[in-house]
């Protein structure tokens, strides 16, 4: 069972180490950077959905585009992007956009 936290809703996620908020990047090629400013933008506000299938794993949305978290190679090396544009629950699909909470 999942805590209440996660499982619906709207999250920022503050770093820390600088204090600034994980941020959706429209201009950094939808990369999630930790340097957003404050939680109140669409870019640093996340829904959080529960997964259909797994228990105790979750899915991501971004708030500003709807599109949701999944795993990316950028010039060999691996991201976090809000680039998926639905939910993925297949663990052994690399476009697989589920969390474990």
């Amino acid at each position: 069972m999942l805590p209440s936290l996660v499982t619906g809703g709207c999250i920022a996620l503050k770093s820390k180490l600088n204090g600034k908020y994980l941020r959706y990047s429209p201009e950094n090629g939808k990369v999630l950077e930790v340097t957003g400013e404050d939680c109140i933008s669409p870019y640093t506000r996340f829904c959080v959905e529960p997964s259909k299938k797994h228990d105790g794993h979750i899915h991501i949305r971004c708030c500003y585009n709807n599109k949701y978290w999944v795993a990316r190679e950028v010039n060999h090396e691996w991201c976090l992007m809000g680039d998926a544009n639905e939910p993925q629950e297949d663990l052994s699909d690399p476009s697989c956009t589920l969390l474990w909470a």
